[in-house]
């Protein structure tokens, strides 16, 4: 885990990149000496991904976000909250 990907810039640079071509940017190489592209290119997929399953992820300026496979698999934040309505929790006090 690479915690210099949750830089200012580099944030812009993801936001900027984000409907970019990710073959053009993996061609062009990483601007930043200690990020490498694929894992700018992973951020950027990633980030694709939340922003129509994960909103309140994707309006963060500071998520680390996991590979794309993983939030391909993940529900939407949309039928987590469904599926959290579906069941009664009862608390107990002892």
């Amino acid at each position: 885990m690479n915690v210099q990907l949750l830089d200012l810039d580099v944030q812009e640079f993801i936001n900027v990149h984000l409907h970019h071509d990710i073959h053009a940017i993996l061609l062009k190489g990483s601007p930043f000496r200690s990020i490498s592209i694929h894992d700018l290119a992973d951020q950027i997929e990633s980030k694709k991904i939340a922003e129509k399953k994960l909103p309140s992820w994707f309006s963060n300026i500071s998520v680390y976000y996991p590979k794309k496979i993983h939030l391909e698999q993940s529900s939407s934040e949309i039928t987590a909250a469904y599926k959290a309505g579906l069941i009664e929790v009862t608390v107990c006090l002892i």
